[in-house]
């Protein structure tokens, strides 16, 4: 009956390392916007599911969320609870264009259900936050989805544990511009895991809200992985370029550890710097040699080209420096350069170089004819070694004191001004005198007194004059509504003999010259027509009159119930009718029981 024991014990050690999928190294350029690309990673072995999916049935209809917070209450389905994929279907749209006007993104959250209870549902609030994606770029579209694969580096408040049976998910967005909307779009049951109605945050309470879910879809894997950032190096490079290099550690439960790194190098993509640029104002005598120089730095190969005058592209002038032989007036000019890189060209200040050389006239003043009243120019382009001066003259030997520029202005010019103007140009070598030019002072016409609009009565005379002044011959030519002329009407005064309602309008006359032509301010002519009584009845106590009428002039009413009345009172209702052409009938309702008189005026 004797007995013996023993054991052996067994231990499986798990030594695979986790999984890390390393980005590749890349080439910005400075200046721009980058970030480290976030590695992938998992654990060896495990195996990847779906835990919870509510984007099979689509009820076709959109719920609007504006930046309020919302999110179904989730239970998972399967045994994977390492997140690892996030997919959120939205919407989004603007009014007034395609795209949205504001910098709109959208916030994931997920919640514990551990918050205070709610007193009509009688379920927990959402409560402990324990992962939060940070802003998320997202896109005006009828049909969009949010995916989210990376869950600790970049996000504001990182994952780190596998996800509870059950949790609250929600987003939120922001950045919306005038006319923006965005929202979730609405499913019915999951077919994987379950949801239970949402939670909308109200004045800083969750609200429950019972009905269909949003859609949502989630992957999850068997183990996990964290994900850490090791270090940051940064080295300088030329210029604003430098490297950066960024180590990632992924661990497991078991202690293992895969690294993985990537480089960034960022280009010095900037335009050629200058260290000195050409000196200014060069002046040599004729014959001599120039030597124009200019210094840059740049981290990429250098390229010259000097130009002459801005425009002319000089074949000999492609270094760092110009040397001009024997320089000559021809030489004399503005030169430049455009220093070139790779990434564009930068161009020096201009510099002036003179050829000491009696002066010489480029341009001569031509001649000019201006308006009486107006400003009058006459300018001369010169070369030659600075400073030049000049005389303008008036009639060949009268200086004028405020000639003494390339440009002569007269300001306000009269008859007095006419006449011939020339010019001498001198300096230290010499001097040249310009060709006469003839200035001609001519005179548009001008109203001096316009028409006058005039009232009177149907038959008289009306007789509309104008004044003008101008350089000879001024024609003049009368308008009837300041558009149509009216024929053999080219005097300065227009009669309008015997009127009638027909000559009623406005009237314009155009005076002309040689030089120019005004049109005259309008002068209304309105002919007042004696209005027609043609019935004057009385029914049911009311009396009604109608009268005749003529279109643009105004008709009112007044009675008295004594014929020599001083004093009128108007009809009311029958002030200021326009006249139209047809009769107009006004009406007494208040009539006196005796006996009543009624006046009708035109004006």
């Amino acid at each position: 009956g004797f007995e013996a024991m023993c054991s052996q014990t067994v231990e499986v050690v798990d030594t695979n390392m986790p999984v890390l999928v390393c980005v590749g190294d890349k080439v910005v350029g400075s200046g721009s916007s980058w970030s480290f690309d976030v590695p992938g990673v998992s654990e060896s072995g495990s195996s990847q599911e779906l835990v919870y999916d509510d984007l099979s049935n689509d009820l076709g209809e959109g719920f609007t969320a504006g930046t309020q917070e919302v999110g179904d209450v989730v239970s998972l389905g399967g045994s994977a609870r390492y997140l690892s994929r996030l997919t959120v279907a939205y919407w989004g749209s603007n009014d007034v264009q395609e795209g949205f006007v504001g910098t709109v993104s959208a916030q994931v959250r997920l919640y514990l259900n551990d918050g205070p209870v709610d007193p009509e549902s009688q379920q927990a609030t959402p409560g402990t936050l324990f992962y939060d994606s940070g802003p998320q770029g997202v896109v005006a579209t009828n049909s969009g989805v949010l995916e989210l694969d990376e869950f600790q580096v970049t996000a504001a408040v990182g994952l780190t544990n596998g996800l509870p049976e059950s949790f609250t998910w929600t987003v939120q967005f922001s950045g919306l511009g005038a006319n923006d909307e965005v929202g979730l779009r609405q499913y019915g049951p999951a077919v994987v895991g379950e949801g239970s109605g949402y939670w909308a945050q109200q004045q800083g309470e969750w609200v429950w809200q019972a009905g269909d879910l949003f859609g949502a879809q989630m992957e999850a894997a068997s183990a996990g992985v964290t994900l850490s950032v090791v270090s940051t190096v940064t080295n300088a490079g030329c210029g604003l370029g430098y490297t950066a290099q960024r180590a990632w550690q992924a661990s497991d439960s078991c202690g293992h550890q895969a690294v993985c790194t990537q480089t960034v190098e960022v280009v010095d993509e900037e335009l050629p710097i200058w260290v000195s640029q050409p000196q200014t104002n060069e002046q040599v005598l004729a014959g001599q040699t120039v030597t124009l120089a200019v210094g840059v730095t740049s981290c990429s190969a250098l390229s010259y080209q000097w130009y002459f005058d801005e425009t002319n592209a000089l074949a000999e002038g492609t270094e760092a420096m110009l040397v001009v032989s024997n320089a000559g007036p021809a030489d004399a000019g503005l030169y430049a350069v455009i220093v070139s890189n790779a990434y564009g060209s930068v161009t020096s200040a201009p510099v002036s170089l003179s050829v000491v050389v009696p002066p010489e006239l480029v341009s001569e003043p031509t001649n000019q004819v201006v308006t009486n009243g107006t400003m009058a120019q006459l300018s001369v382009v010169a070369i030659g070694t600075d400073p030049l001066s000049y005389q303008w003259y008036f009639e060949g030997t009268n200086a004028l004191v405020e000639g003494t520029e390339a440009t002569l202005v007269l300001s306000n010019t009269s008859p007095a001004d006419a006449g011939s103007y020339q010019v001498v140009v001198t300096n230290a070598y010499g001097s040249v005198t310009s060709a006469v030019a003839a200035l001609s002072i001519v005179s548009p016409p001008m109203i001096t007194s316009q028409p006058e609009s005039v009232t009177c009565i149907e038959g008289l005379t009306v007789a509309l004059t104008v004044t003008a002044t101008g350089d000879p011959p001024l024609t003049y030519q009368w308008q009837a509504d300041c558009t149509t002329p009216i024929w053999g009407v080219t005097t300065t005064a227009f009669k309008l003999k015997e009127v009638t309602p027909a000559d009623s309008g406005t009237y314009c006359v155009v005076v002309s010259n040689a030089f120019g032509r005004v049109v005259s301010q309008p002068a209304v002519v309105r002919v007042l027509v004696k209005p027609a009584l043609l019935s004057l009845t009385q029914t049911s106590g009311a009396v009604s009159l109608s009268f005749s009428t003529v279109p643009n002039l105004l008709y009112s009413v007044s009675y008295s119930d004594t014929l020599n009345s001083p004093a009128w009172t108007p009809l009311p209702g029958g002030s200021a009718l326009p006249g139209t052409g047809e009769p107009i009938t006004v009406q007494d309702a208040n009539p006196s029981p005796g006996q009543r008189f009624y006046q009708i005026l035109v004006r």
